[in-house]
């Protein structure tokens, strides 16, 4: 009948004359990284050597590799999805550079600023953020911006005047610190994800250790 043990410190008690741990030392911290996950158990004693693994058999440990595989591979789903959004905001203002000469309206805004003195200081007291015109989101402030006077002129007092834009008085902080917030989250959720990734592919390994454990 097998020893059940939940613990190293256990397992180095039921087997007091353990010097065959250091027969095999990758065998050894795999128990110690099964115990560490909560793992269980079931041991026979031999006459010499590593006592005879019981429990987990071949076909459970099988069973705990695919479960551990499974969930790994939805780890790197995750991850690289997050790469992917830290790649676009690291990238942003440089796509989004290149992009703006594409579009009629960077040219219109250009003539315009060349012509026209009252619309080139209200777009320097704004600091109109006309490299982003590329992106939907800054497109239509910026073509109204462009063609309606009394809404530039709003635009431009609510941002000399009021007290959410004071001491950083332009548009373009804002859209800086969106993409700073993005390359802030982003990192941290990688940080995080290949943190349980790791910790995954040392269960992997411990397991494989196991797997060749059982069939000894």
């Amino acid at each position: 009948m097998g020893h059940i043990i939940s613990s190293f410190p256990s397992f180095e008690k039921e087997f007091k004359d353990n010097s065959f741990l250091a027969a095999n030392p990758k065998r050894t911290e795999a128990l110690r990284a099964y115990f560490a996950q909560g793992g269980v158990v079931s041991l026979s004693r031999r006459p010499q050597g590593w006592p005879k693994l019981v429990y987990p058999s071949q076909d459970r440990i099988l069973s705990q590799k695919a479960e551990v595989t499974e969930v790994r591979k939805t780890l790197m789903i995750k991850k690289r999805s997050w790469e992917k959004k830290r790649e676009q905001a690291l990238n942003y203002h440089k796509n989004n550079h290149l992009k703006k000469f594409a579009e009629p309206l960077y040219w219109k805004h250009q003539l315009r600023i060349a012509v026209d003195k009252d619309y080139r200081d209200d777009t320097d007291r704004v600091k109109l953020p006309t490299h982003l015109v590329a992106d939907p989101r800054w497109k239509p402030l910026i073509k109204t911006f462009l063609e309606n006077m009394e809404y530039r002129k709003q635009l431009t007092e609510t941002i000399q005047t009021s007290i959410a834009y004071k001491g950083d008085k332009h548009l373009a902080q804002y859209a800086d610190d969106i993409i700073s917030f993005r390359e802030d989250i982003s990192g941290k959720e990688l940080k995080e994800l290949d943190r349980k990734i790791d910790s995954l592919d040392r269960i992997l390994s411990a397991l494989n250790q196991m797997e060749l454990w059982a069939k000894d």
